[in-house]
C-alpha cells in the first residue's frame, strides 16, 4: 500500500502567511515564512518568480533595514527603510528594468511594499 503525503500548515508570523511540509518520506519541504519556521533560518522576504504584469506584496512588522536582490539578475538589488518617521504605510515598487537596482522604498512598521513586474522578464524580491 501507497502511503500519502500529509501537508501540515502552521501560521508563523502575522507577517505572512503559513510553512508547507511534506511529511511523507521522499517529500521535500519548502518554508516561506519569515522570522522563523521548519528548516533553515527563513528570510524576510522570499518571494516566488515574479512573472511579467503581476505583483508581489510583503507587510513589514518590525523597523529595520532590508536589503533584497533579484536571484535571476545581480545587478538587481534594493532596500526598504521600515521606521516610524516614513510617510507610507503603502508604497508600490515598480520594477521597469533588468539592468540596474529596484528603486528605494519606505514604510512604517505594519506597513506593506508591493513590487509590480513592469519589464518582460521574471524577477524575485530575496533577502540577502
Amino acid at each position: 500500500m501507497r502511503s500519502r503525503p500529509m501537508l501540515a500548515s502552521v501560521a508563523v508570523r502575522a507577517a505572512l502567511i503559513l510553512t508547507l511540509v511534506a511529511a511523507a518520506a521522499g517529500c521535500a519541504s519548502k518554508t516561506s515564512s519569515p522570522g522563523g519556521g521548519v528548516g533553515s533560518p527563513a528570510k524576510e522576504l522570499d518571494s516566488p518568480d515574479i512573472a511579467s504584469g503581476t505583483d508581489f506584496s510583503h507587510r513589514f512588522s518590525t523597523a529595520g533595514t532590508f536589503g533584497y536582490h533579484c536571484k535571476y539578475h545581480a545587478v538587481m538589488t534594493g532596500s526598504v527603510d521600515v521606521n516610524a518617521s516614513a510617510v507610507d504605510s503603502v508604497v508600490t515598487v515598480t520594477i521597469s528594468t533588468s539592468t540596474g537596482p529596484f528603486p528605494a522604498a519606505s514604510v512604517k512598521p505594519g506597513g506593506t511594499v508591493t513590487w509590480h513586474n513592469g519589464t518582460a522578464m521574471t524577477h524575485t524580491v530575496t533577502s540577502n
